[in-house]
């Protein structure tokens, strides 16, 4: 099976990825890429508690992460994996895995980002990140839920944000 969803999502596993896109995918293995998590044992089981006792939930570290495409646990699986933000997406492909498309999920208010739709809150330094993932040729859509109306978020940069409109 091919690789169901790549998603940045500050929140990692909770209820839309959950009950939206793991459903909507009939995904049935999660994979979390984010450093702080892998390193926290009480983080990785309330992660793994968020998801049906049916779907896998592996978390590694961002330089931990070494699988590909044709690695068994991707090709053999229905897989979303998720990013908690555009830095730890772009360390991925930088240390070789490649991905044609990224979902942009939530990315919540913070000191100095701006709002560009009503979830999602980006800095320059997110922006810079966006910038050379596209420059490797990735696409970066904007999309809540499997039910919503994908956002280029270049098209929501340069309008300086906007709504997204739902289907």
């Amino acid at each position: 099976m091919p690789l169901m969803l790549f998603r940045i999502d500050d929140r990692l596993i909770h209820g839309q990825v959950v009950v939206g896109w793991v459903n909507a995918l009939k995904a049935d293995s999660i994979i979390v890429i984010n450093d702080a998590v892998a390193r926290n044992e009480l983080q990785k089981c309330l992660l793994k508690m968020a998801v049906p006792p049916e779907i896998d939930v592996a978390i590694y570290a961002v330089d931990d992460f070494k699988l590909t495409m044709e690695s068994k646990e991707i090709k053999e699986k229905r897989v979303i994996i998720l990013t908690s933000d555009p830095q730890d997406c772009l360390r991925v492909l930088e240390n070789g895995f490649k991905v044609e498309e990224i979902n942009l999920g939530g990315m919540r208010h913070s000191e100095n980002k701006k709002q560009y739709t009503n979830c999602v809150f980006l800095n320059d330094a997110d922006i810079a990140v966006f910038h050379k993932l596209e420059e490797k040729g990735v696409r970066i859509s904007i999309k809540m839920l499997p039910v919503d109306r994908p956002g280029n978020l270049f098209e929501c940069l340069l309008k300086g944000g906007g709504d997204l409109e739902k289907n």
